[in-house]
């Protein structure tokens, strides 16, 4: 599945929702699909060996949990980071300074102010 090219395409649809309406449900759906992929043994095993995916994603999803997304979507990429900070990948991260970057975001989500309002996207 992932050398179909699942994780791009899901990618892809988060960037694409920040030009053009997708449902929260899409979203949501594919952004905990996306999780569920990074978690399994068969991506990690893929990905130890295809470190520059692994960048590009890192790099990717920083600047994606900037955006404004859905609540929900923002703690699937986050969870998404978690498994990508992981120790086989603990060199691209340094390479990347990851570790400062997510304590960079941390510093500025905690300043933005936020209406929990995902009731409200769900509905729609």
């Amino acid at each position: 599945m992932v050398k179909s090219g699942i994780i791009e395409w899901i990618v892809e649809l988060v960037k694409r929702s920040l030009k053009k309406e997708i449902h929260v449900f899409s979203l949501d759906f594919s952004s905990a699909l996306l999780a569920n992929i990074l978690h399994a043994k068969e991506t990690n095993d893929y990905l130890v060996t295809n470190k520059a995916t692994v960048g590009k994603l890192l790099t990717t999803m920083i600047n994606l949990i900037k955006e404004p997304l859905p609540t929900s979507v923002l703690m699937h990429l986050l969870i998404c980071l978690s498994y990508l900070s992981k120790e086989q990948y603990k060199e691209i991260c340094e390479e990347q300074n990851f570790f400062d970057k997510i304590s960079e975001f941390v510093e500025w989500y905690s300043k933005v102010p936020h209406q929990d309002n995902e009731n409200g996207e769900i509905d729609k």
